[in-house]
Formats: C-alpha cells, structure tokens, sequence
C-alpha cells in the first residue's frame, strides 16, 4: 500500500497521507514522498494548485513517534527537512483538506497553505512543549502572523487541543465543512483557480509570501511585476476574453 498517494488530474496534484491505521502519522520515507509530490508539482508547469489531505478519518496525528526517537535527525539532508522546504519554497497556491487529527506538523503545514478547509470532526493541536521540544516549520513567525501574538503564544505554550469551530474563529481555517466533504469542498475551490493563468498565481503568491517591507518598497515591486504580466500572452488572453464574453484559455500560455 503507498502510504503517499499523488494524483494529478486538470491542473490539481492531490497528494493525499494514507496511513489510517496510525492516524496517518509519518515516517521518514513518507516525508520524502511528500516532498518529492510537491516539488515535482511546482515545477511542473500544466499544474497550478496542490491539495494536502488525510485518507481515512484523519489528516495526520503528527510524526510517528517511535521512529523519530529512533532517528531524530532534522539536518538538511533530512526527509523532514526536504519536506518543510518544498512547502515553503513551493510556487503554486497550496490547499489543505483537514479531517480529524491534524496534529504537531499536521498544524505547522497549514501555516504554508493559501487555503484551510476542515470538516466538522477537525482537531488541531501544537503539542511540542508537551514532547520537552519546540515548534517547526517557521511556526513560530508564521502563526502570530496569522491569528495574533496572545493566541499564538496560548496555542505553542499549552499546546491545547482546539476545534474546527475555533480554527475557524483564529482564522487557521478559512472554512468548515459538514463531516467527511472537506476534500469535495477543496476540489471545487482548486477548480476555480485552475481557471486562472499559472504564472498570475504563481506571482500573487510570491507577492503575498514576501517579508514585510516599506509600503512604498511594495509597491514598486508590485508595479514591476504588473508591467511585466501586463506585457504576456496571457493578459491579452485574458483581457480579449472579458470583451468577448467568452471564458479565457490560457492553454500553452
């Protein structure tokens, strides 16, 4: 059984953990395999959008315990490692689909997403301190970022279980679902980005993920890129569908 399933299908990579009968906690190999899902997904330009979701009734219950006291390792040349760059390095927008158990990295690899969607069974939890170790994956910057320095500080210090009700109340996810059509809910939403040109949501993001700068710094960054997009195929493309009343194909563009 691959404990890793990667299916690519109209523009979406659906890169799904299937290890039910641990609650889909992850091992080294399983790291790696989701790493190599996503780079391979941004780099590959007929793809525009990757969904990260649970088979079974949970997303991940975090890392398998037993092999990480067995091999700790988080050097670079670590599975582990390679995953957490290829979520923070990669290029197109990335939607995570959360059922049950969404625990330790399962919480940290949300931060990385452009979209949270969870089901009403979701439970999230960012339990290090309780495991005597501290969070990764740039949470610590990244979750007061998001849903504020008290909140974050309650959430990484107690490392208390919360629901989808609250997730959705901090803003960790963007939207609940009824039970078991978080994945459903996460498809529909893929499908209206992959309407869109690859390299317009490749630069949104890159501009939404920039570190915080002058105003002014941002916006001739952001002026810079306009003129360039503005200047491509896919603008005309576009631009000339609006006046036509007809639906873009950016196709090859």
């Amino acid at each position: 059984m691959q404990q890793i399933t990667v299916q690519t299908d109209n523009a979406i990579c659906v890169v799904g953990i299937n290890r039910p009968e641990k609650k889909n906690a992850l091992t080294a190999d399983m790291y790696q395999a989701m790493a190599d899902a996503v780079n391979a997904a941004s780099a590959d330009t007929n793809v525009k959008v990757v969904i990260l979701t649970g088979i079974g009734e949970h997303f991940t219950a975090g890392n398998d315990l037993g092999e990480f006291l067995a091999d700790p390792s988080m050097d670079e040349d670590s599975s582990v490692y390679c995953f957490l760059q290829a979520i923070a390095r990669c290029e197109i927008p990335m939607i995570a689909a959360v059922e049950g158990f969404a625990v330790g990295i399962g919480c940290t690899l949300l931060l990385h997403c452009e979209r949270v969607i969870c089901d009403s069974t979701a439970r999230f939890a960012f339990p290090f301190v309780n495991l005597a170790i501290v969070p990764e994956a740039a949470s610590s910057l990244l979750l007061p970022r998001l849903v504020g320095y008290q909140q974050a500080a309650h959430l990484l210090l107690t490392g208390d279980t919360f629901d989808a009700n609250e997730a959705l109340e901090m803003g960790l996810a963007a939207e609940k679902t009824e039970t078991g059509e978080a994945l459903q809910t996460a498809m529909t939403y893929a499908e209206k980005l992959t309407g869109k040109a690859r390299g317009a949501l490749v630069a949104t993001k890159q501009l939404l993920r920039r570190d915080d700068e002058p105003v002014q710094d941002r916006l001739h960054h952001e002026l810079a890129i306009f003129v360039e997009k503005l200047q491509a195929p896919a603008a005309k493309e576009a631009m000339t569908a609006f006046m036509e009343k007809r639906k873009p194909d950016f196709t090859g563009l």
